[in-house]
This record gives C-alpha cells, sequence and structure tokens, in this order.
C-alpha cells in the first residue's frame, strides 16, 4: 500500500489504495462484492472480476460505470470456492486517463 504521502497528481494505478474496496465477501457461500471508486476526474470506464486464468468470472456481474467523481462502480456474484478452501482471482479496472489496475483478490473459507 503507498504511504499516505503519494504526490495528488499521480496515476490512478498507483491510488489503487483509494478506489480498491472488498466491500463484501461471505467465504460459506462464496459471495463477493467489489467496489472502485472514481476519484476527481479519473472515472473507471471498464471493471470486472477474473479468476486466476485471468478470464472473467461466471457468475459475477458488474454494474456499467458510473460518471460522477466520487462514485462506485461495483461488482456482485458468487464465486465457487474450491475444495483448498481458496478462492484466488483479479478485479481489473480501466480508467478514462489510460491506466489499467489489476489487483489480486482472495477470499478464504473459515475453517471450524
Amino acid at each position: 500500500r503507498p504511504p499516505r504521502s503519494t504526490p495528488s497528481n499521480s496515476s490512478a494505478a498507483s491510488d489503487v489504495y483509494k478506489r480498491q474496496d472488498l466491500v463484501y465477501s461471505d467465504p460459506e457461500k462464496g459471495l463477493l462484492a467489489v467496489g472502485v471508486k472514481n476519484v476527481g476526474n479519473v472515472r473507471v470506464e471498464k471493471l470486472e472480476v477474473l479468476g486466476s486464468d485471468l478470464k472473467p468470472v461466471d457468475g459475477v456481474k458488474c454494474d456499467p460505470p458510473g460518471i460522477a467523481p466520487g462514485q462506485c462502480t461495483t461488482c456482485t456474484g458468487t464465486v465457487e470456492i474450491p475444495p483448498s478452501g481458496v478462492w484466488s482471482g483479479y478485479v481489473h479496472a480501466v480508467f478514462s486517463d489510460n491506466s489499467v489496475q489489476t489487483v489480486p483478490i482472495t477470499i478464504r473459507a473459515r475453517t471450524a
């Protein structure tokens, strides 16, 4: 995570900590919701959840990107937790300043 002193003119790719939020996950059911916010004049152009194979995950739908500053674009759905108890994938976002972010996410099943 970059330091809070990151210059304000930094690219969207270095501002991931300002935009990327794992909003909700329920490992028992494999539910996940991810949101990425517009920051200043930079908007989310495309958002998707990818599996470990870098292909879009079936069962996860993403809303059309919002255009207002501070508006959040979200993806929600269900992922299949494998027998290992860990699902790994990525949140892939393309921004209006032509920057791209691919951020790893992991959901771990609870153990008794």
